[in-house]
């Protein structure tokens, strides 16, 4: 009998120009043997997940360790799994990382369990995130953070220091903080629009970042006028 018609799984994983899409093909689970066969073979550089069944970030992504700079876990199911990752994963190289939609309720699991020293753009918009942890303590390369349409009520200076891009729009958030403007020279780009808060307007928000950071420097309470100590190596 010939096996020649039967298509192997690793003839499921083609890489395209350093790109292994995988998206919407209903995928439950990883294995490790499989990637690790697809990483031998040639150099995964982005591994695109999107729109699958997925319920846990697989150790064996770690087959691609050694050249991966982009993963994309959007539009999965990770919420399904409180321990969505539960033992530590080093991604050394790994610079984006995208895990839009999947209902998460806490980054406590990546923030402990993630080693990605290079990791400059996390998005994690469209989950149910309530708090954000003082991210660059995990992840000091960390630079852009997108966070829109979570559940975050509270929007904590010390837990954004450092980053240069911050979208926290479309949540909870009952108030500004003025001590955000300790954070101007190292902001480029805030958006806070779509939260509880009513002040400041919508008038200075539409004006953009400098605008909202020039609206917080005026409201530090007296003796509060201090630099946040900058970490950016």
């Amino acid at each position: 009998m010939t096996h020649d018609n039967i298509e192997q799984p690793s003839a499921l994983w083609v890489v395209k120009s350093g790109t292994l899409d995988r998206s919407s093909c209903k995928l439950r689970e990883l294995d490790y043997a499989e990637l690790n066969t697809v990483a031998t073979d040639a150099t995964v550089k982005s591994l695109i997940l999107h729109h699958n069944l997925l319920q846990q970030i697989y150790p064996a992504i770690a087959a691609f360790a050694n050249t991966m700079v982009n993963l994309d876990l959007s539009h999965n199911k990770l919420s399904l799994n409180a321990e969505y990752l539960a033992q530590p994963l080093s991604l050394p190289l790994l610079q984006t990382l995208n895990l839009t939609s999947n209902a998460l309720p806490s980054l406590d699991p990546l923030v402990q369990y993630l080693l990605a020293p290079k990791l400059a753009s996390l998005n994690m918009s469209f989950n149910r995130i309530i708090a954000l942890p003082f991210l660059r303590g995990a992840f000091p390369a960390l630079s852009t953070l997108l966070a829109s349409n979570n559940a975050i009520v509270e929007l904590d200076v010390e837990s954004v220091r450092g980053l240069q891009t911050l979208d926290v729009s479309s949540n909870e958030i009952e108030h500004l903080p003025p001590q955000l403007a300790l954070l101007q020279g190292q902001m480029r780009t805030l958006m806070v629009g779509g939260n509880k808060f009513r002040v400041p307007g919508w008038g200075v928000l539409e004006k953009g970042t400098d605008e909202i950071l020039k609206w917080c420097k005026l409201r530090i309470p007296a003796g509060e006028e201090g630099s946040v100590v900058d970490e950016i190596d």
